[in-house]
């Protein structure tokens, strides 16, 4: 135990302060499984598999091994999901806001760069 205690200290330690490569990997990987597992959870919440009505209980019941065969498919689903997703680079969210209304797409370039200043007539020279 001692020896699988150290590895997961040295893992998450090197997945916070590593190299960027990692950091990325590991942030992909416990995002994906965490993800996976609240979403999962919920399911065992609406089903009522465990028993509580406390998602926090389908939490706990879930990760004891307590779940149904479903939860578990879609925890690997949307891990899997999330992991393809970190492997082939894609992205999709909302990238720019506007007053009025958002825009959502997927690789969306925003130029958040301005040429002109903000406030006409305040410029300062360096």
């Amino acid at each position: 135990q001692d020896a699988i205690a150290v590895a997961g200290a040295a893992v998450g330690l090197l997945g916070v302060l590593g190299p960027t490569a990692l950091a990325h990997c590991f942030l992909a990987t416990a995002g994906s499984a965490v993800g996976g597992l609240f979403v999962a959870a919920f399911g065992n919440v609406v089903a009522g598999y465990s028993g509580s009505p406390f998602w926090l209980d389908s939490v706990w019941a879930l990760t004891g091994g307590r779940g149904s065969l479903l939860e578990y498919v879609v925890w690997v689903a949307l891990f899997s999901l999330g992991m393809l997703r970190w492997v082939t680079g894609w992205e999709c969210g909302v990238y720019a806001l506007s007053d009025v209304e958002a825009d959502v797409g997927c690789t969306v370039d925003v130029d958040t760069t301005f040429t002109v200043p903000l406030v006409h007539g305040q410029v300062h020279s360096a």
